[in-house]
């Protein structure tokens, strides 16, 4: 597992989808910042299975997770590594601290 403290470090690895008008026509994101609400999980897993070049990312209390947790508020889909464990964490807090919160 490796934790990571800069978005920019998190993004390099993950690759997540920011243009979505030239990547992907199937999806549409529900906001700007290319995340979709966590109502739309079934359809997103869908999504990666059948398109197994993309993952999701999940995002919980500013932590980002490169794998997919049930309990994110947020997710979004990238194509970069999908096999590290990789957690952005925006300071030190402990990421299960964070993602426990409520």
């Amino acid at each position: 597992m490796k934790i990571v403290h800069k978005i920019r470090e998190f993004y390099e690895i993950t690759k997540p989808i920011r243009r979505w008008d030239e990547v992907i026509v199937d999806l549409k994101p529900d906001y700007q910042s290319s995340a979709f609400d966590n109502s739309r999980a079934e359809e997103l897993i869908t999504y990666c299975k059948k398109n197994p070049q993309f993952h999701i990312i999940s995002i919980k209390n500013d932590v980002y997770y490169n794998r997919f947790m049930a309990k994110a508020d947020l997710f979004m889909i990238a194509e970069g590594d999908q096999s590290s464990i990789v957690i952005y964490i925006p300071d030190n807090r402990s990421a299960l601290e964070k993602f426990d919160q409520e």
